[in-house]
């Protein structure tokens, strides 16, 4: 029976490849998805990177943090910073599958409901989209 790991190492295993808790590490970490925004990126590419920043900022240091309870009170404060009223989750997903939640402008209402790992090929369409019939 295996063991579940200590916060320590699930942040170190969520991090790795971000390096040291530097701020190129940090920066790194930022702009994994989008780019640094400029003054003239729009609202929503700021908030964004804004939104990964903070996460960054806040987990980049957690891998050299030791105290398994100072890890929790980290990462709970992160979660009450983001205010996300709720926090799902797929576990197990394959490879050719990802955690199929609604994100603008696909996904289903079971997909709010329950997220489950979905085959690339066959994610979205559904009649049944949380969204709206918008691409039918």
């Amino acid at each position: 029976m295996s063991q579940a790991k200590s916060p320590h190492a699930q942040i170190s295993d969520l991090m790795v490849g971000f390096g040291d808790n530097s701020e190129g590490s940090i920066a790194l970490c930022s702009t994994q998805f989008l780019s640094t925004p400029t003054d003239r990126s729009p609202l929503a590419h700021q908030a964004l990177y804004d939104i990964s920043h903070k996460i960054c900022s806040t987990l980049v240091p957690l891998q050299a943090e030791q105290d398994d309870e100072v890890v929790r009170d980290t990462v709970r404060a992160l979660m009450a910073y983001l205010d996300w009223t709720i926090w799902k989750e797929c576990r197990g997903c394959r490879g050719d599958e990802f955690c199929a939640i609604p994100i603008w402008p696909r996904g289903s209402k079971n997909d709010f409901e329950k997220p489950k790992c979905r085959k690339f090929d066959e994610g979205w369409g559904s009649v049944d989209d949380y969204w709206g019939e918008i691409w039918h």
